[in-house]
């Protein structure tokens, strides 16, 4: 089985949702999955030019040469595509955004479906997940960023773990002090790799570990 995390944060390696993405690889590579993980910030990428020259002259193929071209031969033939990236301004960072629109030679499959072509979606191909963290105490503010995310990739959309009040995390410098969510997100991506699913009781565990009072009284233990 072949995941590929995706991180989106601008922070890099220094962010919270490189921290706990990259635990939740750790769990999938412990359960002999191959794990390909790119750092956005690390690439250029331009703007999409909305011209649709990848879905109606050179399908599948963007005509921009940069960084995006990598990207897209990285994106193929996985099971598991993850998307490890903070919230900004209740949706994603620039670089994020420029990514999902950059991804449209991804969907020319879905274009020619809906051109009434008997063919395969990319969407139909693997699974996604969702990691996020914000600064905000409630997870509410995550929202939208999960509308966006589910109207994206839609059959592939298999759910989201969400961390309000992740700042703490990101501050994190040495890797010792949030260690109960470091340990979380290895079990997730272990029990994921192994059952291609998370369970109601994962998620029920994690839905408490991230409550506002819990999450407060966590930060304050720490301090």
């Amino acid at each position: 089985m072949k995941a590929l995390i995706v991180y989106g944060s601008p922070h890099g390696k220094m962010s919270a949702t490189y921290r706990l993405g990259s635990n939740f690889a750790k769990g999938l590579k412990d359960q002999d999955w191959a794990v390909d993980e790119l750092i956005l910030d690390d690439i250029e990428i331009k703007h999409c030019l909305g011209c649709y020259v990848c879905w109606r002259k050179t399908p599948g193929v963007c005509v921009q040469k940069d960084g995006m071209e990598e990207i897209i031969q990285r994106h193929k033939d996985i099971d598991l595509l993850v998307l490890a990236a903070p919230l900004y301004f209740y949706s994603v960072p620039g670089k994020v955004k420029v990514y999902w629109d950059r991804n449209m030679p991804l969907y020319v499959s879905e274009f020619q479906k809906f051109s009434g072509q008997a063919v395969k979606g990319w969407t139909d191909s693997f699974k996604f997940l969702l990691i996020s963290t914000c600064g905000f105490p409630l997870k509410e503010n995550f929202d939208g960023l999960v509308i966006s995310a589910k109207k994206i990739y839609g059959p592939a959309y298999a759910g989201e773990i969400l961390v309000p009040m992740g700042t703490a995390i990101s501050q994190d410098t040495d890797g010792t002090k949030y260690t109960e969510f470091y340990e979380f997100f290895y079990k997730a991506g272990k029990e994921y790799g192994s059952t291609n699913n998370l369970s109601g009781e994962t998620k029920k565990t994690f839905d408490l570990m991230t409550g506002t009072d819990s999450m407060r009284e966590l930060i304050k233990s720490k301090q």
